[in-house]
């Protein structure tokens, strides 16, 4: 069994090269891989809680962002995503009713819209002796097909989680991803220049690795496989990698056989842009242009 990972301090210590670290989900949840992890998605409604305190997922994924609720007319972090500013479920509520849930424990994701509601809900959190896995996700950076500013900054957003954040803490840190032509021919993927960023803001967050909590990095599936492998690496050597969003068989079978070291599968069915756009449009077009270079060479030679 793997151990733990303690956050000890030593001033004369020097910074070490980061290495994978163990976030402890596998074993709190006693599953051997990460792919074994069942996720909720969008659990943000009252009715979507019951049921998901009640069936088989392992960690509960759900949006927060500044908002009302129909007790609470006041702005409070409310479980919701954008354009949404209103639920029937506060993150007070939530939070609650997974941690008073009497069945099997489950872990969350907390998945930031809205900056504002990062620090409320951390303090908030931190009083609580909630155990199970608490993973912090936000989009801190631009990402492929992203035009425009993300809203979060990410050294506020380290900032908050290393002094609001509770010490069994899993960060989730990942890219904006907008519509992206390229992802048609297969070369839409994120590149190297998104993961040294990434890593960079790390760096200046946590100069002490042995300080920094383990971290995942979510990537829409089908951009993740369009990736090149020298950039996959350089993100498994600094932790795990969550893969969310539509994503095809192939997808998830791609991701099952990866042995860099541990993905987590947190995706939705595919549509039919995934499944037909995406994994045809460039062989059409290859076959296309076979087709016409074959005319040409029958019409000037023939």
């Amino acid at each position: 069994m793997a151990r733990r990972r303690r956050f000890v301090h030593n001033a004369e210590a020097k910074p070490a090269r980061r290495a994978p670290l163990d976030d402890g989900i596998l074993e709190y949840f006693s599953v051997s891989r990460a792919t074994e992890i069942r996720w909720s998605h969008a659990t943000n409604s009252a009715e979507a809680l019951a049921e998901a305190l009640t069936n088989s997922v392992h960690m509960i994924e759900a949006d927060i962002l500044m908002g009302t609720t129909m007790t609470e007319p006041e702005t409070c972090p409310i479980m919701a995503h954008p354009p949404q500013t209103s639920s029937n479920l506060s993150f007070e509520e939530f939070i609650l009713s997974v941690t008073n849930h009497s069945g099997s424990k489950k872990g969350v994701k907390l998945d930031f819209k809205d900056p504002e509601a990062v620090i409320p809900c951390l303090k908030f959190l931190k009083t609580l002796e909630f155990h199970a896995p608490v993973v912090i996700n936000a989009d801190i950076w631009n990402g492929p097909g992203h035009k425009t500013k993300v809203r979060f900054i990410p050294s506020e957003f380290f900032d908050a989680c290393k002094q609001y954040g509770p010490t069994n803490v899993v960060l989730s840190v990942g890219w904006s991803t907008g519509k992206n032509a390229l992802i048609l021919f297969g070369c839409g993927g994120y590149r190297m220049y998104h993961v040294e960023e990434a890593l960079g803001d790390i760096a200046n967050a946590y100069p002490w690795p042995e300080r920094c909590p383990p971290i995942t990095f979510p990537l829409q599936a089908i951009l993740a496989r369009q990736m090149s492998e020298a950039a996959r690496k350089k993100l498994f050597a600094a932790g795990s990698i969550t893969l969310w969003g539509e994503a095809r068989d192939s997808d998830t079978k791609w991701a099952s056989k990866l042995t860099d070291g541990a993905v987590y599968i947190d995706t939705a069915p595919a549509g039919w842009q995934a499944n037909y756009l995406v994994s045809y449009t460039a062989p059409v077009l290859l076959c296309l242009v076979l087709l016409l270079l074959q005319g040409v060479v029958f019409f000037q030679f023939g």
